[in-house]
């Protein structure tokens, strides 16, 4: 059994009489000493509250003392007497106690030498207990052994917190769990080192309130539950926080109980961990639930009519009339496009994987418009024939057939549509009779429909397809204004607003105040002019690094002029909704202008840790900016703030199997334009909206931790901030 569980068992006698060393051995062994173990736990669970037999090792001199100590792991007292023949009693205590600062040293030494005791006290000793007259013939040596049985207890206290304090630094310092104890006054003492949390020296001292940049009630609420556990006793096990804005919210999981000193609460010991994945696992797992429990209710409404269709007709080519075979033809074919087109997009979770360069829009909508309209109806198409779509083309399919389907029906054989781009997305609307304003939430429930045929389904497929790509979705009449001029969105333009909720028809119908009816999508991944700048003028040194909002850390940039590389420390509670707080990097620029650079390293705390590039009106919080750049987790994020004051847009690409290490924003105009590379020679444009800008902007390298108290490493080369020279 290990001295840990089973107590000190040996006794080190270094005497220079062997006489002496003999005699003390043997009165040692010939003791019942009572257990030395003071862990009340340890007692109770190896029954080692008896009486228990204590061995002597012997030798005559302090370097076979200091030799023995390394190999005898048992040991928990030593016994050294005046007689050493290789260094003084005192010597020989000063280097067991240096080597082994919790093992006891008892002296025995002459009678009444009181320099002695004195000097040996000096040097570490536990206690000096005279030798006896004629000290090798005493057979008990009584009075040093009630020493030897204190010394043991005290080794064993002291050995017993080492071990301890031994344990409890590695829970904290290697097992990568986020541990912490706060004292009485709720402040830190100990925290673990772990990655995306504070720095534990730093935190020593500090209480929640001080170390973190919550909101001013979670801090209330968190000092609130470490007042409950210190000053009630009381554990609070397993509950969940939430932290930051709705749109990018971090979900803690804490535990904290009473620490204490017999009855005495001395503080609190917690564990609060990062819940946030298996909260976004979770409700991304609902939504697909729900997604495909909503299809499969689409896709048996959707083929209900074509297999009526089919059926009718089956018994009209039975009965030989011509045509009849051909029209289940296609009502079959309808059927099974109809199926993968859905199925498609049932089994994507979010938006999937984009052709590189995105979809050719107008040729697109060309090609579903000849799928599903009459001979007499228009279709206009009012955008740059190289526009492009960043999403998948399986994805956009069922939209667009939808909407074409929904206007051809209600406005008759003769309408025309208008396809158009606005400032962050693009319309579909037509001249038909149009929706009533007071039934614009009702067709967007499902089931919905205003004819007695209608199967309910096409405003709601619609809806889920702009859901699942993070579009804005309204309905409105032609000429509303707002984003449909091109303008920037309303500020509550976003899915949950009318026009956003699931379900709906593609066929409502009903007198309107202005004819027509338009379907706007905002937040859209769009281009209207994809190619990049050509030459570009000299690039200018990125001058200020600052931190933009109120980060609780201090954030850091520098340049390394031998290899180019810019280098980020930033810390930053997000970037996103109303948040700005993230370091930037920058330098002042007139007029139309780009930035580029390569993500060389990144070392990011958590999933939506940020580091890209990014044109901004001020180096102030809420003014307007483009961005683009990667995530913790590895995604390509595009971030837009149009006007100042406004909530920061996201939007996230899948890019399949393609590695973009590359970013590029351009200014031109009132126009910001987001590129990707994988190799810095090939640019495809993914989004480009306009950004109110004044004329010099602030351009550079940006870097955002969105983990409290850590921060996230950026490295960038091939970093080219420069004027458009030309425009």
């Amino acid at each position: 059994m290990g001295k840990f569980l089973g107590g000190p068992s040996a006794v080190l006698i270094v005497a220079g009489a062997p006489a002496l060393g003999e005699s003390v051995a043997s009165a040692i062994e010939r003791r019942s000493f009572p257990s030395p173990v003071t862990s009340a736990e340890v007692r109770a669970a190896e029954a080692t509250d008896h009486d228990q037999t204590v061995d002597s090792v012997a030798c005559s001199t302090c370097a076979e003392a200091l030799a023995r100590l390394e190999s005898t792991e048992g040991v928990g007292c030593v016994v050294v007497d005046d007689a050493l023949a290789d260094r003084s009693v005192a010597d020989c205590v000063a280097s067991i106690v240096n080597e082994h600062p919790d093992l006891p040293v008892v002296v025995y030494a002459a009678d009444g030498d009181e320099g002695l005791a004195s000097e040996t006290t000096r040097a570490g000793a536990f206690a000096y207990v005279p030798q006896p007259a004629d000290a090798a013939a005493v057979p008990d040596h009584g009075d040093l052994l009630d020493t030897v049985g204190e010394a043991l207890a005290v080794h064993d206290r002291r050995y017993r917190a080492a071990v301890q304090s031994d344990m409890l630094d590695a829970m904290f310092d290697d097992l990568g769990v986020p541990l912490y104890v706060k004292d009485d006054e709720a402040r830190h003492l100990k925290m673990a080192d772990v990655h995306g949390a504070p720095d534990p020296v730093d935190s020593i001292g500090k209480t929640d309130w001080e170390l973190y940049s919550w909101d001013d009630e979670s801090k209330v609420e968190a000092l609130g539950d470490d007042r409950l556990v210190i000053d009630e006793g009381e554990p609070i096990r397993e509950r969940e926080e939430r932290h930051g804005p709705p749109d990018a919210a971090r979900w803690l999981k804490t535990t904290k109980v009473p620490w204490r000193d017999g009855d005495e609460v001395r503080g609190l010991v917690g564990i609060t961990q990062d819940v946030s994945d298996e909260k976004r696992t979770i409700r991304d797992l609902r939504a697909r639930n729900r997604r495909l429990d909503d299809f499969a209710t689409f896709v048996a409404r959707d083929l209900r009519n074509p297999l009526h269709v089919a059926m009718a007709y089956h018994e009209f080519a039975r009965e030989g009339e011509e045509g009849a075979a051909e029209t289940v033809a296609d009502a079959l074919e309808r059927m099974e496009e109809q199926i993968e087109s859905l199925s498609e997009l049932a089994t994507s979770g979010e938006t999937a994987p984009a052709p590189v360069g995105g979809v050719e829009f107008p040729t697109f909508l060309q090609v579903a418009w000849d799928e599903v309209a009459t001979a007499r109806a228009t279709l206009e198409i009012e955008m740059p024939a190289e526009t492009r779509l960043y999403t998948n083309r399986l994805q956009l399919k069922p939209l667009f057939e939808r909407l074409f389907e929904n206007s051809v029906e209600h406005a008759g054989p003769d309408v025309t549509v208008r396809v158009g781009l606005t400032g962050d997305g693009f319309f579909v609307e037509d001249d038909g009779p149009g929706i009533p304003e007071e039934e614009r939430e009702a067709v967007l429930e499902d089931g919905f429909t205003s004819t007695p045929t209608g199967a309910g389904t096409g405003l709601a497929i619609v809806s889920e397809i702009a859901d699942t790509h993070g579009w804005d979705f309204r309905i409105r009449e032609p000429g509303d204004g707002g984003a449909a001029d091109g303008g920037v969105p309303d500020e509550g333009s976003t899915g949950g607003d009318e026009g956003t909720a699931d379900g709906g028809d593609a066929a409502a119908i009903g007198d309107s105040a202005s004819p027509g009816v338009r379907f706007e999508f905002g937040n859209v991944l769009l281009v209207a002019d994809p190619e990049p700048a050509g030459e570009i003028g000299p690039s200018r040194p990125l001058t200020t690094g600052t931190d933009v909002g109120d980060a609780l850390n201090t954030g850091e940039s520098s340049h390394d002029a031998a290899t180019g590389r810019w280098t980020l420390s930033a810390a930053g509670d997000n970037l996103i909704g109303q948040t700005d707080e993230f370091h930037f990097r920058w330098a002042a620029i007139r007029g139309p202008c780009r930035v580029e650079a390569r993500l060389a390293e990144f070392d990011p705390p958590a999933d939506w840790s940020k580091a890209g590039v990014m044109i901004r009106d001020t180096a102030t919080e809420r003014a307007p900016f483009g961005y683009v750049g990667v995530t913790g987790n590895g995604r390509t994020e595009v971030l837009w703030r149009a006007e100042g004051g406004r909530p920061t847009r996201r939007q996230l690409l899948e890019s399949g199997d393609r590695s973009f290490e590359w970013f590029a924003l351009e200014r031109t105009g009132d126009r910001v334009t987001a590129f990707l590379s994988a190799d810095g020679e090939e640019w495809h444009a993914v989004d480009q909206r306009p950004v109110a800008l004044g004329e010099s902007v602030c351009v550079g390298l940006a870097a955002c931790s969105t983990m409290i108290g850590a921060y996230c490493e950026a490295a960038f080369e091939d970093v080219t901030a420069a004027e458009l020279p030309g425009e």
